[in-house]
């Protein structure tokens, strides 16, 4: 691919409304040069069913992707390196449990 192309292919995924936006390709995933500046990751988890728990530094506000609830708190949960659609602990360990 391109260096073009892979700038067109970005510059349409940042268009796109977060809730619809599909995953990141893998070129994008799970790097630390894609976690968004106002997190300090304290803590990294192992990674498991394509998910990756982090806890951080501070609470942090957000809707969780998965039962699109509020919460406010330090242990997040990236699916499949999309830190636009955070998700919360409880849905971690619901979607862990059914396997």
């Amino acid at each position: 691919m391109s260096s073009g192309n892979r700038a067109a292919d970005q510059q349409q995924q940042q268009q796109q409304p977060l809730s619809s936006s599909p995953p990141p390709s893998s070129a994008q995933k799970g790097s630390a040069e894609a976690v968004p500046p106002q997190f300090t990751i304290a803590k990294t988890f192992p990674p498991r069913g394509g998910m990756q728990q982090y806890r951080l530094d501070k609470s942090h506000k957000f809707t969780c992707g998965r039962c699109q609830k509020d919460k406010t708190a330090k242990l997040v949960v990236v699916r499949e390196g999309w830190w636009e659609q955070l998700w919360c602990n409880g849905c971690y360990g619901e979607v862990l449990a059914k396997g």
